[in-house]
């Protein structure tokens, strides 16, 4: 290691490579999705308790800007060799022995300022958002769990939880649009059929569960923070996906879990939050859902509901639900691939007060549909 080291300060040839693939990389990053709110918000996602069920990756801020800093240290510290080795200088009193104890012990001087920095230095907070249900967006999505079959027996007009997918960050940064939407006099038949598609889902997709302590958010220096109750919830882990559409809804013409949402920034923006930083958050993470989402946004109308005013939110107490005007298409897939639901290449089961539909891939990239036999 160390004579590979040695030969990288004089070698300029390699370091000339070195510096090229370095600009390279940052040019990378550049261009990355969200790289403007990246850089100005800490992400985090904690173990989040909600009627849905789900659960994230916990991370720690502190170890992510532990990392950057390290990361700078070690390029200040190559950077200073490198100058060094440019200017030609030479000191007699120090043979080469000596040279090559130096820049490892500078290093380890940074490396253990930086930690120091790191620990007690208070991390800076974005504006970036965690969205739920925007007024313009075309679906409202939540999670099928038997916490929410046991709230549908209970309750005559139920209120269903917005879930966000689990490969979306979640930022310290507050919050934007409604987290809930309540069904009035929902259907006794759709009940039905939700808990026997439920249990049919479940004979092939056993239950995993884990037991977990229940937390809440409350204010904090950084915003909201996440503290235990005290309490032990049984949570599951692998709840089926629902999604609530308009009637209308060509599914078809369009594709399931984009948000056809053309009024997306305005939306968060009357929610409090800068435009400079909104967060567009995505279910389908393609460059062709994104292109479509897009391109359509104007033809797909959103989801019909009655919203209550929209107001700046300061905490993550959610906002009173919203509610349906018109029956709608409820959707239930059977595992979270949505990009495989979005291409029409896997199954998918909706639920009417009829009963229970199956579409699953056809001729042309078309849904094929048929009624749900219980023996399939």
């Amino acid at each position: 290691m160390a004579k590979d080291h040695d030969k990288s300060l004089g070698d300029q040839n390699t370091f000339d490579g070195a510096a090229k693939r370095v600009e390279s990389r940052d040019s990378t990053r550049k261009v990355q999705k969200h790289s403007a709110v990246s850089a100005t918000c800490n992400r985090f996602s904690p173990w989040q308790t909600d009627q849905a069920g789900q659960t994230g990756r916990k991370r720690s801020w502190k170890r992510l800007i532990l990392q950057k800093q390290l990361f700078v240290s070690l390029q200040l510290s190559h950077a200073c060799e490198t100058n060094i080795a440019r200017s030609g200088f030479r000191d007699p009193s120090l043979d080469a022995r000596k040279m090559n104890m130096l820049f490892p012990a500078n290093r380890q001087i940074l490396v253990t300022m930086l930690l120091f920095v790191a620990v007690w230095q208070q991390p800076t907070t974005g504006h970036a958002n965690n969205n739920y249900f925007l007024p313009g967006d075309s679906f409202f999505h939540t999670v099928l769990t038997e916490a929410v079959l046991a709230n549908l027996e209970k309750s005559k007009s139920p209120v269903f939880r917005y879930n966000r997918p689990d490969h979306l960050d979640f930022y310290l940064c507050g919050y934007a649009g409604f987290e809930q939407l309540q069904v009035k006099e929902m259907s006794p038949s759709i009940k039905k059929h939700l808990q026997t598609l439920y249990r049919q889902l479940r004979e092939e997709y056993p239950l995993r569960i884990e037991l977990v302590q229940e937390t809440k958010f409350v204010p904090g220096d950084l915003g909201d923070e996440e503290v235990k109750t005290g309490k032990i919830l049984r949570r599951e882990l692998n709840g089926f996906s629902m999604f609530f559409y308009n009637a209308d809804f060509d599914a078809n013409r369009y594709r399931l879990g984009l948000k056809y949402n053309e009024n997306w920034v305005e939306e968060v923006v009357a929610f409090g939050h800068s435009r400079e930083h909104a967060q567009f958050e995505f279910f389908v993470r393609e460059e062709e859902a994104i292109l479509s989402d897009w391109r359509d946004s104007r033809l797909v109308k959103p989801l019909d509901v009655i919203s209550p005013p929209v107001k700046v939110r300061r905490s993550s107490n959610p906002l009173p639900p919203i509610t349906l005007k018109t029956k709608v298409r409820i959707f239930v897939l059977p595992t979270n691939d949505f990009l495989s639901h979005y291409r029409r290449s896997k199954f998918i089961y909706e639920v009417t007060s009829a009963g229970i539909k199956l579409s699953g891939p056809g001729r042309g990239g078309k849904w094929m549909t048929r009624p749900y036999d219980l023996d399939d």
